[in-house]
């Protein structure tokens, strides 16, 4: 990969105006890829102190001969490849359940704000009904049911819910459904089947996409430009998602940096209280 670093990934500076599901999700996107990033250059940076002391403690003759790149045994970057899979897992995992909690958390916000959605051919029970004081814990709990029964559903699920009662369409082309596909069930078989790719996975991925290839009973590795690939996929679905829901049902927004920077402001006086 030719590109620098901070051209990898997902700039959430990028972000402009979004609802509270959209910031949580990018935040939390944010901190993923921010805690793999320290690991890596923290390896790194070890290395070169490292060789850097080794020259120094070296004779006059081998300082002359040899630079301090040279010096450089890369013990910790070394240790670190050597959890490629569990590095990759970890981020593949992160990011499939922070969509899927954005997906969860923007249907509330929709369906609380436009009740008439929860109208369906389904009952309650007079037990679960009785609970409730107020109509508004009533509907609530009406919505938390209705989100748990779409995330358990699986994609196709959620995406028919969107499309038959929101009336707005999940994917804008059929490339982004077969990625955010291949995201979420990578994500299931490293929860439910330590990454190996069962004949399941092949069936819910279908057509799947010419940038993968999977094989049967075999464990799939990510490589950074498939992640950068998959999770850039998810936010453009995210971001497309979050404008126009937030458009149709006029969900409330906030300037993304605005509100970032508020909450920096506010963990400062906490620290600075705190001190």
């Amino acid at each position: 990969m030719s590109k620098a670093p901070e051209q990898w990934f997902y700039d959430p500076k990028d972000t402009h105006t979004c609802t509270n599901a959209f910031y949580r999700f990018i935040v939390d996107y944010d901190k993923v890829i921010g805690l793999f990033m320290f690991t890596i250059t923290t390896a790194a940076k070890m290395d070169e102190m490292q060789a850097v002391a080794a020259h120094a403690l070296a004779d006059l003759e081998e300082r002359a001969k040899k630079p301090v790149a040279q010096f450089n045994k890369e013990v910790a970057f070394k240790r670190v490849k050597e959890y490629s899979r569990i590095l990759s897992r970890d981020l593949i995992v992160a990011m499939a359940n922070n969509f899927q909690c954005y997906l969860s958390e923007i249907l509330q916000e929709v369906m609380k704000k436009k009740h008439e959605i929860l109208r369906s051919k389904e009952q309650i029970t007079t037990e679960e009904a009785l609970q409730f004081n107020r109509v508004q814990d009533l509907r609530a709990f009406i919505a938390d049911r209705k989100i748990n029964e779409l995330s358990y559903g699986g994609l196709r699920v959620v995406q028919d819910f969107i499309s038959e009662r929101l009336g707005v369409e999940m994917f804008a082309t059929n490339q982004q459904r077969a990625l955010l596909s291949i995201l979420v069930e990578l994500r299931n078989i490293h929860t439910h089947n330590r990454g190996i790719v069962n004949q399941l996975f092949l069936n819910r991925i279908s057509a799947g996409h010419p940038k993968f290839s999977f094989k049967l009973g075999h464990a799939h590795h990510v490589n950074l430009d498939d992640f950068v690939l998959l999770s850039r996929n998810a936010i453009d679905v995210a971001l497309n998602l979050d404008d126009t829901l937030s458009t149709k049902f006029k969900l409330k927004r906030t300037r993304y940096k605005s509100r970032l920077a508020k909450e920096r402001a506010s963990l400062e006086m906490l620290g600075s209280a705190a001190e």
